[in-house]
């Protein structure tokens, strides 16, 4: 019975984000500074939020991205999706940021 606890705690240890989970603030803060720059997703009232699995504690090691959830409470009914992702491309893709951690 020993045994399989360890293996519990190892198989535990291999997937739970540890001291990886400390990159997930910044990487939020970095890609939420870049949106709420933006003229366009301002006047749409961007209010991003950090979700996934860092947020849930979660996360497999060393994973490179961070889950963002961004409302737009003030997003104009003729604004589609396709604006509205094409936008944070730019902001996040080609634009002004580039995020690595």
């Amino acid at each position: 019975m020993a045994h399989l606890k360890q293996q519990f705690k190892d198989a535990l240890s291999s997937i739970e984000p540890g001291d990886d989970k400390a990159n997930a603030p910044e990487a939020h803060r970095l890609v939420r500074d870049a949106l709420e720059a933006d003229t366009k997703l301002t006047e749409y009232g961007v209010d991003p939020v950090l979700i996934g699995s860092y947020k849930r504690s979660v996360s497999i090691k060393r994973v490179k991205d961070v889950d963002v959830f961004v409302r737009l409470p003030d997003l104009p009914s003729d604004v589609t999706s396709k604006d509205i992702l094409d936008r944070f491309f730019i902001v996040c893709g080609r634009g002004r940021a580039r995020f690595t951690l």
